[in-house]
């Protein structure tokens, strides 16, 4: 605005000294026209600016030059009294031919008025002027000889003016007018196209000016400039642009390249080509991540880390994966002005800040404010790259091996796919690799023994095929490996054994078969070993020295063979899982020492005999299930010691005798399962005790008695299953008052009698979903049951 201002009054100034040098040239001329007009007087030599009433030719040039010469007021006489006055002095039989007067004013805006067109222009108020001031003399008839009027070229006097007579007083009066206003006309038009070149150049001066100050604006406000701040000498620090006065744009607006320099730009180019981790086709090729990449840190990023700065590369590298990973971003989209990544959070990437305040980003702690963290405002080695489940959708880029000093890699829970890059396997400082529940493809790659500070393996819950490589042997750092979850092959590498340091080791859910490396035992500090759901054979693997093994499952294989005596010595075990395998024989009383076992799982195995006395000292048991075996006996009186037994399944084996009556201890009991046994006798009234019970089945056996009221009072109850035994009665109407009832069983039995009306009730409401018995034809009442509202009937 000021700018504009001063180029305004500028101008005003310029105009107004060329109007007063043009009236000083007007006076000038009159001035010089009456000195050389002959005239005896004296006092005509005398005149001044200020005085310029000619006394020669008397009021005829007074009102000529009034006419004429209008100072900047523009109050003209009127056109019929300066007629009059014309016709107060004029000589009819002197004044010059019309025909001459014609040509002079068709002359006046002719470009030479004469052959020699190398002179000067003579200006259209000259010529007035002229004519103006020459017109007294063909009034009054001075001269006898009246010379040819002209403008000459080459001096600013106008010479005498000779016409010829006989021709009308009203017609001269006219083309005088006429003259004037045509002389007039031009000097206006010359005035307004002047005024438009001027108003064009204070318009083009005017949108320079913002182009210009807009553009410095946005530089400011992305922090293109800024102070080094310590321990980051190689960078430029961008300025807190918090409260600064910069002009926003709007939202997803693409922003103006912040350094859009050729030399800058191939100098970045060269430095990121040198370091190997792009391809030259993909930094060239338009729209690539990596060419996105390369023209954000050239010309956009805002920090402009310095081409000779380490630092610039991890920038790149981290710019590849957003872009890789938010494949709709432009290079030039500023998120804070409104673009969205793909991200669950993205807070300051491909922002002004540094890196270690990226989100997920993390560079070596420091103390501030009083406390330790690990993000601040800087570029410097990244430490540690953590997203996990943060909707990371795409692949990772080779270009993630530039982060050469990171200790930790975590992306977890993600939709990362691809394989897995080589690049990764060069990190030779990372401890931590954490990919897993993604969908990668491809093997695990074979240079992961370069990375010999791992100690964090974590591939689980992807789609890896090939085979584990025996390279992992040389990770002797290694602590955890966790492969569970993929399409691996082969078998466990017997190299394995020489990472002493293992603690946990799940490669579970794979197709991996062949037997478990023998030295294993040799892995002291394993607290965790699960191979589930494999094809594993022969037999199970000796543990005795891995005192510190917690959970063992090697369910859902194929091994062979017995219950090995070793696994009592297995003190701390609390989850031992070996279901669905082909093991037989007797459990051997050693089982009893596992004192702090939490879940035991035996089902579907040959196991036969009793169970041994021992095994109900194990009080800390939550979960035993040795369902589809063989085991003998009856169930003793001790199982109400179990006090924390939730889950109890002992079907479809050969237990005999009667169910204990007492169940006071097992007051967290949820589950029980003895149907398809040979257990006899009443069901006992204890299982009211079971407050938390929600699922008994007692089908499959030999019960008798009738069905027990008090199975009325166990609220929770869900699921009863009585079906196939030998019970007799009614169904008892305390039934109905079980809320939470949806399966009721009772077919196969001796009862009697009509449903009671509350539990049809409950089958109308929709609360009892499933309700089965032997339904006999309403015609044979006393026979069996009958049961409008059961769901399913059975023929007795």
């Amino acid at each position: 605005i000021k700018l504009g201002y001063s180029i305004n009054m500028s101008l005003n100034t310029f105009q107004k000294v060329e109007k007063q040098k043009e009236r000083q040239f007007e006076r000038d001329q009159h001035l010089d026209f009456m000195s050389r007009s002959g005239s005896s007087d004296s006092s005509t030599n005398n005149l001044s600016n200020s005085d310029l009433r000619p006394k020669p030719h008397g009021e005829a040039i007074k009102t000529a030059r009034d006419f004429l010469w209008d100072d900047g007021d523009d109050s003209y006489e009127s056109e019929e009294s300066y007629e009059g006055k014309i016709r107060q002095h004029r000589d009819p039989s002197s004044y010059p031919p019309r025909e001459a007067f014609r040509n002079e004013v068709d002359d006046v805006d002719v470009e030479c008025v004469s052959t020699d067109c190398s002179r000067p222009k003579v200006s259209v108020m000259q010529k007035a002027h002229a004519m103006a001031t020459n017109l007294p003399r063909f009034m009054t008839g001075t001269g006898t000889n009246h010379e040819q009027i002209s403008m000459g070229r080459n001096s600013r006097t106008p010479s005498a003016f000779v016409g010829n007579a006989g021709h009308s007083v009203d017609d001269d009066t006219e083309e005088f007018v006429n003259t004037k206003r045509r002389a007039k006309t031009h000097l206006d038009y010359q005035k307004s196209r002047r005024r438009r070149w001027v108003i064009g150049v204070i318009t083009i001066f005017l949108i320079l000016f913002l182009s210009v100050y807009l553009r410095d604006s946005n530089d400011e406000s992305n922090g293109s400039t800024g102070s080094e701040g310590p321990g980051d000498e190689d960078v430029v620090s961008p300025p807190d642009n918090t409260g600064s006065d910069v002009i926003p744009l709007p939202p997803g607006s693409p922003q103006p390249p912040i350094n859009k320099d050729a030399q800058r730009f191939e100098a970045v180019l060269e430095r990121i080509t040198n370091a190997g981790f792009s391809k030259v086709s993909d930094l060239t090729k338009d729209g690539t991540p990596q060419h996105k990449a390369l023209r954000w840190i050239s010309d956009f990023d805002p920090f402009q880390v310095h081409t000779d700065s380490d630092s610039i590369l991890q920038r790149y590298a981290l710019a590849v994966f957003f872009f890789t990973t938010n494949s709709d971003h432009n290079p030039n989209t500023d998120m804070r002005n409104g673009a969205k990544s793909l991200w669950t959070h993205d807070d300051y990437w491909m922002s002004e800040k540094g890196v270690c305040m990226w989100y997920g980003v993390n560079c070596p702690s420091r103390v501030h404010n009083g406390k330790e963290t690990t993000q601040y405002n800087e570029n410097i080695d990244i430490v540690d790259l953590s997203l996990p489940k943060n909707n990371v959708i795409g692949t990772l880029p080779e270009e993630i091996g530039a982060l050469e000093s990171l200790t930790s890699l975590q992306l977890p829970n993600n939709e990362l796919e691809g394989s897995i890059p080589l690049s990764v396997t060069t990190l030779e400082m990372l401890e931590i690799l954490d990919l897993s529940r993604n969908s990668f493809t491809g093997i695990i790659p074979e240079g992961v023994d370069n990375l010999l500070s791992l100690t964090e393996l974590l591939l689980s819950k992807n789609s890896l095929d090939g085979s584990i490589p025996k390279q992992i042997g040389n990770l002797l750092d290694l602590e955890i490996l966790d492969l569970w979850g993929n399409q691996l092959g082969g078998t466990i590498p017997n190299d394995i054994v020489s990472c002493k340091k293992l603690t946990f080791i799940d490669v579970s859910y794979n197709s991996l078969h062949g037997t478990i490396p023998k030295d294993i035992k040799n892995l002291s500090s394993l607290t965790v070993l699960a191979g589930n759901r494999n094809t594993f054979n022969g037999e199970l693997p000796s543990l005795q020295g891995v005192n510190n093994l917690n959970t063992l499952d090697l369910s859902l294989n194929e091994f062979s063979g017995t219950f090995p005596s070793g696994y009592g010595d297995l003190t701390n075990l609390r989850n031992l899982h070996l279901n669905n395998n082909k093991l037989g024989k007797m459990i051997p009383e050693q089982i009893g020492k596992l004192t702090k076992l939490e879940n035991l799982s035996l089902q579907q195995n040959q196991f036969t005999g009793e169970l041994p006395d021992v095994f109900w000292e194990m009080k800390n048991l939550r979960e035993l299930e040795l369902s589809s075996n063989s085991f003998l006996g009856q169930l003793p009186a001790d199982i109400d010691d179990l006090s924390e037994l939730k889950l109890l399944l002992l079907n479809d084996n050969k237990f005999s005798g009667s169910i204990p009556p007492s169940y006071d201890g097992l007051g967290k009991l949820e589950v029980m399962h003895l149907h398809n046994n040979a257990f006899d006798g009443n069901i006992p009234d204890g299982f009211q005790m079971l407050s938390s019970l929600r699922n008994l089945q007692l089908s499959g056996n030999g019960l008798k008695g009738t069905i027990p009221k008090v199975l009325g009072e166990a609220t929770n109850l869900e699921v009863i299953e009585l079906q196939h035994n030998v019970l007799e009665g009614y169904v008892p109407s305390d039934l109905s008052s079980l809320p939470r009832l949806q399966i009721l069983r009772v077919e196969g039995n001796e009862l009697i009698g009509t449903v009671p009306n509350g539990l049809c009730d409950n089958v109308d409401s929709g609360i009892l979903l499933s309700f089965t018995a032997d339904c006999a034809p309403t015609n044979m009442p006393g026979q069996h049951i009958v049961c409008p509202c059961c769901t399913e009937c059975f023929e007795p």
